[in-house]
């Protein structure tokens, strides 16, 4: 049912404090699952496993130490989480929240410094493919990346071309974008190098994830309890920092860019006619929180 991850997923060290311990099935972890799943989630397979918050000694990456084996986290994501709502979510996007993808995405030529019609990026967790869909009528040739089989099948019906499986693929990108998905993978490290191989000489990479920089103070003041954040049971199995990101990235020939690289872009938008001052000050928040852009180094 569940599988224990001994080590540090990022530097792989077996030093590690546990911060927080409770059986899946007991407590204030079994109540926010059983409310937040609606029941769907079986006792016996609860029952199995801990909700262990494990900080690493060398790096103080946090992770949760038992997941869901391959079995049950392909469950989780397909029938225990209520893909309705998640559908209804992707439906119900904001005009903010769909004019922050535009100006996002409308950027892009700025940052990769390729015209808009050359640049081939990818989705990584596509989720239900707004992103390509926007990235796709802007003159982008976009490209998706996704676990659910649900949400492929959704995004091939709208022609969205698809990669099948990230980890073989061999196609090359200017930009890749991984918004709220690496807290979901067992292997962070693997997926994340095979990311940055997939990006052409100086192409970017934008990571976003859940900011787990409050995280540890919040338990230290002893009110905090499992919930929908930065470490919720069974589904952010890992919990980043911007360093914590910067250490996923040692092991590429990527590094971070400087947030003034990135606002310059987005602020050109403005002069081209998109985007707006309220767009680009919510861009410039996401940068102190848990946005990461990196770069690939340039071919010699």
């Amino acid at each position: 049912m569940f599988t224990e991850r001994a080590a540090c997923e990022l530097c792989w060290c077996t030093d590690f404090d546990v911060l927080y311990s409770e059986s899946f099935a007991s407590g204030n972890t079994f109540r926010f699952i059983d409310t937040y799943y609606a029941g769907r989630i079986p006792a016996t397979v609860l029952q199995q496993g801990k909700y262990i918050l494990k900080r690493c000694r060398a790096c103080r990456f946090i992770w949760q130490g038992e997941i869901l084996d391959q079995d049950n986290l392909a469950l989780l994501y397909s029938h225990w989480i209520d893909s309705e709502a998640s559908a209804r979510k992707y439906a119900e996007k904001s005009p903010g929240e769909l004019a922050g993808l535009v100006h996002q995405i409308s950027a892009l030529p700025f940052l990769t410094e390729e015209n808009g019609r050359e640049i081939r990026a990818l989705d990584f967790g596509a989720g239900w493919g707004r992103w390509c869909q926007i990235a796709i009528a802007l003159g982008i040739e976009a490209w998706a990346a996704e676990l659910s089989d649900a949400r492929l099948t959704h995004m091939r019906s709208l022609g969205i071309p698809v990669c099948t499986d990230i980890l073989t693929e061999k196609r090359v990108f200017h930009f890749i974008n991984a918004e709220q998905v690496l807290e979901h993978l067992p292997n962070p490290q693997q997926y994340f190098n095979q990311l940055a191989s997939l990006l052409v000489p100086g192409g970017i990479m934008r990571i976003s994830v859940p900011d787990g920089r409050t995280f540890e103070n919040q338990l230290s003041a002893r009110t905090w309890q499992p919930q929908k954040d930065a470490v919720h049971p069974l589904e952010h199995i890992n919990c980043y920092t911007r360093d914590s990101l910067r250490t996923l990235s040692h092991a590429t020939d990527i590094t971070t860019i400087a947030p003034r690289k990135i606002l310059h872009a987005y602020a050109r938008c403005l002069l081209r006619g998109s985007g707006s001052l309220k767009t680009l000050n919510t861009a410039a928040r996401s940068l102190s929180t848990g946005v990461v852009f990196f770069q690939k180094s340039l071919a010699r």
